[in-house]
């Protein structure tokens, strides 16, 4: 029973991990629509449409990249149940995921305070997700971290 209750809770913290994937996504083609239509469309027609083209490759190749994110996140959670590093697995994937998130939203911040004037929420959500990207980050790979001793399961997996 023991070991159905974390392979439930593995695939309950995969959601998490897809769901912020998702939201890269999203967040990225934003920014890749931005930076196009910024600094390489104008008014050309021709570049209107390449600029299209690249947008879609983007879904494309990010879609398959989440599909990717999906099954390796799933294999790594699964095999860390095991080793009794479920939290800590976890808690590597959020930080990176969200940094990446907090990257592009740089980015983002960046073009619109170039264009426009930007407020000061803009930049309170960039440092909540600069802040959680360091938190996610530390509690998984510091050795300081509660979460970053090895907690084995006896009679599953012996060191």
């Amino acid at each position: 029973m023991k070991k159905i209750l974390q392979a439930f809770a593995a695939y309950l913290l995969l959601l998490p991990i897809l769901l912020i994937g998702i939201w890269l996504f999203f967040l990225g083609r934003e920014v890749l629509s931005s930076l196009l239509a910024v600094f390489f469309v104008g008014t050309s027609l021709t570049r209107n449409f390449q600029a299209g083209f690249a947008d879609r490759m983007y879904v494309v190749f990010v879609g398959v990249g989440w599909m990717v994110l999906f099954v390796v996140a799933e294999e790594f959670l699964r095999r860390s149940v095991l080793k009794g590093t479920l939290i800590r697995t976890f808690l590597r994937f959020m930080g990176v995921l969200t940094l990446v998130v907090a990257v592009f939203d740089g980015i983002q911040l960046a073009l619109l305070a170039s264009l426009t004037e930007v407020t000061v929420t803009r930049w309170a959500i960039l440092a909540v997700e600069l802040i959680l990207a360091a938190a996610f980050l530390f509690l998984g790979w510091a050795k300081r971290s509660p979460f970053y001793r090895v907690k084995v399961i006896p009679g599953i997996l012996e060191p």
